[in-house]
This record gives C-alpha cells, sequence and structure tokens, in this order.
C-alpha cells in the first residue's frame, strides 16, 4: 500500500481516522500551532486536529471538487502555522501540485488525508510524492477494505515512522516483538535499574493495532483493487452521462485535470433554482430501495461537536455552506451492476418527471 502512495514505509493500523489520529500525533506540533484545512470534511481530519491543541484555520472548497480551493490558501496562512492537513474528499484530488508549491514557500508540512481513495495518481504519480504524510483508510463502503476496517498510516521519515508504530502499540519502548530478555533489559532504566522494554512506556499511545485477519483479508482485497476500479469507473461515468442531462438542476463532480482519479461516491450538489430540495431527492430515492448520503459534513461548524472549538476561518464558507443543504451522495461502488444502474436510473427519471422536468424543458 505504501508503495502504491509512493512512500517508503507503510503502518498498518486499525482505521483510517486512526492514521490521522497518529500521523499528528507523530509529527508534535507545538499547542497552539494552526494546521489549515477545509470547512467541508470529515469528523476523523479534523478531530486530531482538536485532539493534539492545534487550531485549524478553515478554508472553504470548490462545489463540484468538494476540495480545498488553493487559492484561498494565502489568506489562511499565519506566523503560526506548521500545516495543511488535505482530504482528497470522496476520492477526488485536491490540487496537491498547487498546494506543493504553496507549502514549500511558506516551509510547512502536508498531511495528505487520502482515506476515500487508493491507487490513483497526479501526473502520472503517486500522490505521496508531493505530500509528507499520507493516510489511507480500508473502511467497510471504501475501495477495498480489510475486513470492514483498517488504515495506513506512510511517510518517508523512517524516525517518524518508528515513533507513530510506538505510539500506535500503547506507546511501549520495545523495538521487535521478537525481542529475547537480555535485549529487552538492555535498553531502558527504571530508578536507574533495568526494566523491560515491552513495559516501559515512552511515548502516550494507544491499542491503534489492527488483527491478523485483518492484513489477510487486505492482502486478498489487493489483488482485486485493478478490477475494483474499473468497475467504480465504468459506475462512475455511467452516472456523469446519465446526469448530464439534467445538468440544468444539477452540478456535476469535477476531477483535477492530469488525475486519474478513484471516486469513493458520486457526489451532486442541486442548483439553487431546482424545483424540489435535497431532502425530498433523498426521500425519494430512500423510499424506492436507494440508499444515500449527504456530503459528508458540509460546513462542520454547524455541527453540534464543533460549535465553540478554537479556530480561524479564512475567507467565507459559502460553498461548505450550500454543500450542506444542497449536496448529496450516491453509490457508484463495484457491486452495482449494469442492472441496478438502470433501476437508479428509472427511479431518479421518475423522481424529476414528478416535477415535470424533461431533458429540453
Amino acid at each position: 500500500v505504501a508503495r502504491l502512495f509512493g512512500k517508503r514505509y507503510g503502518l498498518f493500523v486499525n482505521s483510517g481516522s486512526s492514521a490521522n489520529l497518529l500521523a499528528l500525533g507523530a509529527l508534535n506540533f507545538p499547542k497552539g500551532s494552526e494546521i489549515i484545512t477545509p470547512s467541508c470534511t470529515f469528523s476523523t481530519t479534523l478531530n486530531p486536529i482538536l485532539h493534539y491543541g492545534l487550531k485549524p484555520v478553515f478554508v472553504d472548497v470548490g462545489i463540484g471538487s468538494y476540495t480545498v480551493d488553493p487559492m484561498l490558501l494565502e489568506k489562511a496562512v499565519s506566523k503560526k502555522t506548521v500545516a495543511i492537513m488535505v482530504p482528497h474528499l470522496i476520492g477526488n484530488f485536491a490540487d496537491l501540485p498547487r498546494i506543493k508549491k504553496f507549502a514549500r514557500k511558506h516551509k510547512l508540512i502536508i498531511i495528505e488525508d487520502s482515506c476515500d481513495t487508493i491507487g490513483g495518481t497526479i501526473n502520472g504519480k503517486p500522490t505521496g510524492n508531493l505530500s509528507d504524510v499520507a493516510t489511507t483508510s480500508f473502511y467497510a463502503s471504501h475501495i477495498i477494505t480489510a475486513g470492514g476496517g483498517g488504515g495506513m498510516l506512510m511517510m518517508n521519515d523512517k524516525k517518524l515512522y518508528q515513533k507513530a508504530r510506538v505510539m500506535r502499540d500503547w506507546g511501549r519502548g520495545i523495538s521487535r516483538h521478537d525481542e529475547n530478555i537480555r535485549s529487552r533489559l538492555a535498553t531502558f532504566k527504571i530508578d536507574n535499574r533495568p526494566y523491560d522494554s515491552a513495559f516501559v512506556f515512552v511515548e502516550q499511545g494507544y491499542n491503534f493495532k489492527p488483527v491478523e485477519m485483518q492484513a489477510a483479508f487486505g492482502l486478498a482485497q489487493l489483488t482485486k483493487l485493478p478490477q475494483f476500479i474499473q468497475r467504480r469507473r465504468q459506475n462512475f461515468t455511467a452516472m456523469f452521462d446519465f446526469f448530464k442531462k439534467y445538468e440544468r438542476f444539477f452540478i456535476l463532480p469535477v476531477s483535477l485535470p492530469h488525475a486519474d482519479t478513484n471516486w469513493l461516491a458520486f457526489p451532486l450538489t442541486i442548483r439553487n433554482d431546482a424545483p424540489f430540495t435535497r431532502n425530498q431527492l433523498t426521500t425519494y430515492l430512500e423510499k424506492n430501495k436507494i440508499q444515500t448520503r449527504p456530503l459528508f459534513s458540509g460546513n462542520i461548524l454547524k455541527h453540534p461537536a464543533y460549535q465553540g472549538i478554537p479556530h480561524r476561518i479564512a475567507g467565507t464558507l459559502a460553498h461548505s455552506n450550500t454543500i450542506l443543504h444542497q449536496s448529496l451522495l450516491l453509490g457508484a461502488h463495484q457491486g452495482l451492476t449494469p442492472e441496478k444502474l438502470k433501476y437508479v436510473f428509472s427511479i431518479v427519471s421518475s423522481f424529476l418527471k414528478k416535477f415535470s422536468i424533461h431533458r429540453h424543458s
């Protein structure tokens, strides 16, 4: 998996959320430092920033791309800024080449949250070539899964990798699990006496380890990744072609140019002048056995858990507010057969017909 991202080291963990938390824990930024991140996001992209006493600086996203608008980054940076936490939301790549130039200019770390995607490239190269640290997730609905969960933290810095591994394993100082007792007693002293390194806690860690069954499941899924990607892209293209007929009412997804994108799902934003609401459409679809999701948080600052958190906002969050109320996700996964897609299209068409919406109306 690390090779897919162009990284030297990969640390297998129990979830992508844990990978994000370990990334910021291992980087160990001073408390009060600022991290630039988008307001339209997922909770566990933001939570590690707050957990470690860091201050999020929110910027808006593009509608259609749903990723960080790089034009807003200069307004967000300050003397306290140390990093950018960049989620590839719904699997769509943020403009990492431009973000990388900005980060170099201001000497910032790029943490690439690829939890929603795996296996894509920008300009023919792995996205990890443009970030300092990358994470991905094998959650049940993601492109591949490790038995319904799992995640990966990846980097090129060996010391950072070793620190993250210690934090993943309860914070214990043991370097290898097959170390003999002499080696374990030769590393650390407590009260000036040798102490078994298997139980010397050198970091404030957690049990974020995966289990062997997840690893076996994940390895089997990894062999299927190429065919999963092919099916997902076919489904995504079919959905794009269908909704293109109704572009007057929907804003369609937009990919980064020169990127080989593996979308997690199919996003739609209902236009302001459409004669129906997001909730009317999703209710109709759900009644007809088609699951939907909101586009994650929309503006996450509107959610109960994040009201009153310390933060800054650079510019307005107008797009995130629109996404909050007008965007939705439809499945585009490899389990969708042509027959199932045909059913989705027929139900959407019947909904639009209710509002006397026709292609040439």
